[in-house]
């Protein structure tokens, strides 16, 4: 941790990784004494870091199960309410994601891919919203790109449109692409 903090050029977000990814734990015991007597102590023990590293360490497991489980019987063949344009049809359908960019603000926001025969679009299920669409009119340009996320390496879609750029991501990327240039009858 000393060694990223004195190189020159590292962010916070350099320090956040690098927590998430190795993790921080806090040992901390702090006595309260009056006149030599103490009167209150304090054990205080943190584990800061991602849940792939809480996992891997053993620790959070029974509560990671639990939410899983939950998660899964509570969404068990719940498909979520996307209304389709009149002749519209999925084509393809998975678990995806989408850079999401304003001001400040930079995060991938999950949901279901659906590509249809007029559009891309991103659904989340709870609380139903739709966090991207896409005309497929609008895009003039598919490609792959390599990505190196929180020490993971992996394919994204960067999709090119008139006025913007953006940057998505399947659970099966060749899949997506495949199924995109073959909607848009755009090359990469």
């Amino acid at each position: 941790m000393t060694e990223l903090l004195n190189k020159k050029g590292a962010t916070l977000v350099d320090l956040l990784e690098r927590v998430l990814d190795k993790g921080l734990i806090i040992n901390a015991d702090l006595v309260i004494s009056v006149s030599g007597i103490p009167l209150v102590g304090v054990n205080l023990r943190a584990a800061l870091a991602g849940m792939k590293t809480m996992l891997k360490y053993g620790l959070m497991a029974d509560l990671d199960r639990r939410i899983r489980e939950h998660y899964r019987v509570r969404c068990a063949g719940a498909r979520p309410a996307l209304k389709l344009l009149e002749d519209e049809a999925v084509m393809l359908r998975m678990m995806g994601s989408y850079l999401y960019e304003e001001g400040i603000m930079r995060m991938w926001r999950v949901g279901y891919l659906y590509l249809t025969n007029r559009r891309l679009l991103l659904f989340r299920m709870e609380p139903p919203e739709k966090l991207l669409e896409v005309p497929l009119e609008d895009i003039k340009g598919i490609e792959v790109a390599e990505a190196e996320r929180l020490g993971w390496k992996r394919k994204e879609i960067i999709l090119r449109m008139r006025d913007k750029t953006v940057l998505i991501h399947g659970e099966d990327v060749d899949e997506l692409e495949e199924a995109l240039l073959a909607a848009v009858g755009c090359k990469a």
